[in-house]
């Protein structure tokens, strides 16, 4: 017989209930397991930050080989391939959408491309105009930090929640809310991590129109400033970009 049909009768005159020693109560049940849940992440609370450094380090060091596998999906997708064959070819043309196309990559916090070293491949090897230059590199840009942005709106509350804590999480808000504005211009002037960073402001909500805004003030300053190192220091920082110019047309160019 089941544990299910197992029924058992009750003497009024019995003061100590006694229960088969494999039957348990359902919130006795619902105890033990929030416990042994409870347990399991204490165990692992030490190692989550070196858990996710590892998961970086590991993206890095396998990045081409995901590149690969991630072609080798597209190419079995004739829809999505077709898309991927356009924008290569509009990027490999030189055209200004092909700019547009690259500029919104070059921004994405999961890919790793140069977005300084297109808008000075373009200057340098392009007869286009450098004011459209320069909107479409702003317009492609904006485009892929609103994804970065949305990405953290989305999923980026439950994981910001489950690394800082609640109370945690609430302090760095403010911080961010105060702060984050200065981090977000400067940090799209100079070179850094701020593909990466921005989606922490989607997490925590701050507010788009000023992360927009202030995100591509900070990158026009920062493409003004490279126009004007290529018209007058274009030989000192020729030797520095000459390696990421050929890692932006492998990654682009692969097939």
């Amino acid at each position: 017989m089941d544990k299910e049909d197992l029924y058992y009768e009750i003497d009024e005159n019995q003061e100590n209930i006694t229960f088969p020693q494999e039957m348990s109560l359902p919130s006795e049940t619902e105890h033990h397991k929030k416990k042994r849940k409870a347990h399991f992440k204490k165990k692992l609370k030490p190692y989550k930050y070196t858990l996710l450094i590892c998961i970086v380090i590991g993206i890095y060091l396998f990045y081409n080989s995901i590149l690969e596998l991630f072609f080798s999906f597209l190419a079995k997708n004739p829809t999505l391939y077709s898309y991927y064959l356009y924008i290569e070819s509009q990027i490999s043309n030189l055209t200004l959408t092909g700019l547009f196309f690259f500029s919104i990559l070059s921004t994405l916090f999961f890919l790793i491309l140069p977005s300084e070293a297109t808008f000075l491949y373009y200057v340098g090897v392009t007869d286009h105009f450098i004011v459209f230059i320069l909107l479409f590199c702003i317009l492609g840009n904006a485009v892929g930090m609103t994804i970065n942005y949305l990405f953290g709106r989305i999923l980026g509350e439950r994981i910001l929640l489950y690394m800082f804590k609640e109370k945690n999480f609430y302090k760095y808000k403010d911080i961010i809310d105060r702060y984050g504005g200065y981090m977000i211009f400067f940090g799209n002037i100079f070179p850094g991590p701020i593909e990466f960073i921005a989606v922490f402001y989607g997490g925590f909500k701050f507010s788009y129109k000023r992360y927009i805004y202030l995100a591509m003030i900070g990158r026009l300053i920062k493409y003004l400033l490279l126009f004007t190192a290529f018209v007058f220091y274009w030989d000192q920082i020729t030797f520095y970009y000459n390696e990421i110019l050929s890692f932006f047309k492998t990654l682009m160019f692969w097939k």
